[in-house]
């Protein structure tokens, strides 16, 4: 069985204390589904547009953006939580 988890991404930003009003009753209508809503989100940020149109990945486009370290940290979590128990993937041929 492969892992499985459901990412929020395109957040909007917290109002005050804790995440916004919309972020948390999609976590709530995603529960239904029976995966596990990852509690780190992807928010709603400009420069992860900029980094597409300029063909790279927001950790080369801008490292030290808080984007950048959304997609870290989602990174840690995935490599963390997901992939421990993970079955391993069949070996890939090798070219010659």
């Amino acid at each position: 069985r492969i892992p499985a988890a459901i990412v929020l991404t395109a957040v909007p930003p917290a109002r005050g204390f804790g995440e916004a009003s919309k972020t948390a009753e999609a976590r709530k209508a995603l529960a239904q589904y029976g995966l596990p809503v990852v509690r780190a989100t992807i928010g709603y940020r400009t420069v992860l547009a900029d980094a597409l149109a300029a063909g790279l990945a927001v950790e080369e486009f801008d490292p030290t953006s808080r984007a950048a370290a959304e997609i870290r940290n989602l990174a840690r979590i995935v490599e963390m939580q997901l992939w421990q128990d993970a079955p391993a993937a069949p070996a890939l041929p090798r070219s010659i």
